[in-house]
C-alpha cells in the first residue's frame, strides 16, 4: 500500500528442467534487460532454491514484471548479498571497521564471528559486536549462529539507552540438557520477561521482524525448523534505535566451543509485504 525502492524480496524458485542442480546458473534481469542483484539464501540439489532480490521502483497497488534466465552450463553463483540487503555480512573477510567491537575475532578460514567475553571472579566480561551509524525502527534481522553449552547471545534493538530497548537472550545450557530463549522489554528502566521457553534443539538461526508496534521473533533449527515464532506488541517501543549484539562463552577455552556468528543481514521490512508469482 506504499510504494518500495531498493526493497528485498524473496522468491523460492522450483527446479526445472536445464537448471544446474545448485541452481548457480540463474540470472534476474528488468524487463530492459537490467541485470537485478540477487542472493542465494539455500538450496536442495535438483528441488528448489530461495533467492533474496533488491527490486527498484515497486509501485503501490500495481504489479511488476521481472525476467529468470538459466539453462546456462558455463555460469557459476556469484554471492551478491553486499548488493542485495541493507547490512551484510558473513565474516569471510576482517569488517572490524564496520562494528564498535570488543573481546571478538574474525576468524575469516571458517568464516565465523567468535565472542571471547569470559567469566572471571563469577563476573561475565561480555565482547560485543555493535554495528556503527546504524539506528532502524522497521526491519528484518537474519543471524546464522552457533550456541555451544555455556554459552549466551544478546541481542539488543530499537535500543534508546539502557533503560529503553527489546533484548533476545540466546542461552546454551552448561548442563547440555537444555538450550534457552528468553525475550525481554526494558521500558524507562523496567525490565520484563515475556517469553522464557526451554528446549533441547540445537538453534541455528535467529529472525527479528519489526513493523511499527509488531515485534516478531523466529527461531530454527539447523534444518530449517521453525522452533520459535512469536509475536509481541508494544507501543512504547516503537520508534527508532540502534544494534547491540554481545556474548560470553562461560570459561570455555577453544574457539569451537565459544558462541559465535557466521551470518548477519539487515533488510526493509512492511507489512503487507510484496506478494511473489511465477510464470513460464
Amino acid at each position: 500500500n506504499e510504494d518500495l525502492n531498493d526493497y528485498q524480496v524473496k522468491i523460492e524458485i522450483p527446479y526445472k528442467k536445464g537448471m544446474q542442480s545448485d541452481f548457480g546458473d540463474l540470472r534476474f534481469t528488468e524487463i530492459d534487460g537490467q541485470e537485478i542483484p540477487f542472493y542465494r539464501q539455500s538450496y536442495q540439489e535438483n528441488q528448489s532454491a530461495i533467492f533474496w532480490l533488491k527490486l527498484s521502483n515497486l509501485l503501490s497497488n500495481s504489479e511488476k514484471e521481472i525476467y529468470l534466465y538459466y539453462d546456462n552450463p558455463s555460469a557459476t553463483y556469484i554471492n551478491q548479498g553486499e548488493d542485495v540487503f541493507d547490512w551484510y555480512d558473513d565474516f569471510e573477510k576482517d569488517t572490524r571497521a564496520n562494528y564498535e567491537n570488543n573481546a571478538v575475532q574474525w576468524v575469516t578460514g571458517m568464516p565465523r564471528l567468535v565472542f571471547n567475553g569470559n567469566m572471571y571472579e563469577g563476573t561475565y566480561y561480555n565482547s560485543y559486536l555493535n554495528p556503527k551509524n546504524l539506528s532502524l525502527k522497521n526491519f528484518f534481522f537474519h543471524f546464522d549462529l552457533g550456541l555451544p553449552s555455556g554459552n549466551n547471545l544478546y541481542f539488543k534493538y530499537r535500543y534508546k539507552d539502557e533503560n529503553n530497548y527489546w533484548l533476545v537472550n540466546l542461552r546454551g545450557s552448561s548442563s547440555s540438557i537444555s538450550n534457552a530463549v528468553q525475550v525481554f522489554k526494558v521500558i524507562n528502566g523496567q525490565k520484563e520477561l515475556l517469553l522464557n521457553k526451554w528446549g533441547r534443539t540445537y538453534y541455528k538461526t535467529l529472525e527479528i521482524k519489526c513493523f511499527e508496534n509488531e515485534n516478531e521473533i523466529i527461531i530454527k533449527d539447523k534444518d530449517g525448523k521453525i522452533i520459535i515464532d512469536k509475536i509481541f506488541t508494544d507501543s512504547n517501543l516503537n520508534d527508532f534505535g540502534e544494534v547491540k549484539i554481545s556474548g560470553n562463552n562461560g570459561g570455555v577455552y577453544q574457539i569451537h566451543e565459544r558462541a559465535f556468528i557466521n551470518l548477519f543481514t539487515i533488510q526493509k521490512y512492511i507489512q503487507p509485504e510484496p506478494i511473489v508469482t511465477i510464470e513460464e
